[in-house]
């Protein structure tokens, strides 16, 4: 079974911190990192070398001070509109039909902060599928990814990629650098070792193929979709 489209909605937050967002993105991108980074992937995928060593050339290093501030403006919105979202889901808005989410970067974030605060609510049976893809949020808290799973009705779907450069670099000094859910996934396995029914709701989808920079999860969603609806 793959994503069955009926009503489509878009949701909009925060326009302009995300714009200003977007803008220092394409500033970062178009100057010297991009071009460094490039040379940088081909030899190794993210995980493999530049995050564990950090190892950051310095054209990118440089140009950091352009997005870090507001990528972090970026984060605590996302998880604000989280919360607003499980709010008007919980009140039923869109009716007694379930309800799939699909995000991408900070819009993913924003629906799994959303399905933490559904569950804290006890608003079960609201979202029958969450479609994950380069999220920027720990992949080994257990806690929320507890909530996550038993939220949804039927399928979570994890969409990373190990050549996500612009990723990694965005938490390259996070204590969870290594575990992004964007970046390497969730291990079902590990978190849900007594509890068969989460472990085959979540499911990871390496996109690394397709993904090599954060910005590719627009530029070629309709592949994504493609490969996301195998799983589903």
């Amino acid at each position: 079974m793959g994503l069955d489209i009926g009503d489509a909605f878009t949701l909009y937050f925060e326009t302009k911190e995300l714009m200003a967002l977007q803008s220092a993105f394409s500033e970062f991108l178009s100057g010297s990192a991009k071009s460094a980074a490039a040379s940088l992937v081909l030899k190794q995928t993210v995980l493999g070398g530049v995050v564990g060593a950090l190892a950051w050339p310095l054209a990118i290093l440089n140009l950091g001070q352009l997005i870090d501030t507001p990528w972090a403006v970026g984060l605590e919105r996302a998880k604000r509109a989280g919360k607003l979202l499980a709010e008007v889901l919980a009140s039923r808005a869109h009716g007694k039909r379930p309800v799939a989410l699909i995000g991408y970067s900070l819009g993913a974030l924003a629906i799994f902060t959303c399905l933490q605060e559904l569950h804290s609510r006890g608003s079960f049976g609201i979202v029958d599928t969450a479609v994950l893809l380069g999220m920027p949020a720990n992949s080994q808290s257990q806690t929320a990814w507890t909530a996550c799973c038993q939220c949804v009705s039927r399928k979570v779907v994890v969409g990373f990629s190990q050549k996500d450069w612009v990723l990694a670099f965005l938490f390259r000094a996070s204590a969870f650098c290594t575990h992004l859910a964007g970046l390497s996934g969730v291990d079902a396995g590990a978190l849900f070792k007594d509890q068969p029914l989460l472990r085959r709701k979540l499911q990871s989808l390496d996109l690394s193929t397709i993904v090599t920079e954060h910005a590719d999860y627009l530029g070629k969603i309709d592949e994504i979709i493609v490969e996301v609806s195998r799983f589903l």
